[in-house]
């Protein structure tokens, strides 16, 4: 079952891959949420955040632009 959230996202903060002995990997990100402050930020599962998939596509682009080799 995936969540419909009623919140908007203001960021993507991070992301994390959590791994558990006998279950696929599953990739989380910690998003700061409109409205609220940094300290309440989530973790949240990414087949959850299906409705803010541009969100986390200008997060996966910021994060590789970051880490290419210039």
């Amino acid at each position: 079952m995936t969540k419909s959230f009623d919140r908007e996202i203001e960021e993507v903060l991070a992301d994390r891959v959590v791994r558990r002995r006998g279950v696929p990997p599953s990739t989380q990100y910690l998003i700061k949420w409109k409205g609220l402050p940094e300290s309440e930020a989530t973790w949240e599962p990414q087949e959850d955040l299906w409705q803010f998939e541009d969100h986390l596509h200008r997060y996966k682009d910021k994060s590789v632009t970051r880490t290419s080799p210039d």
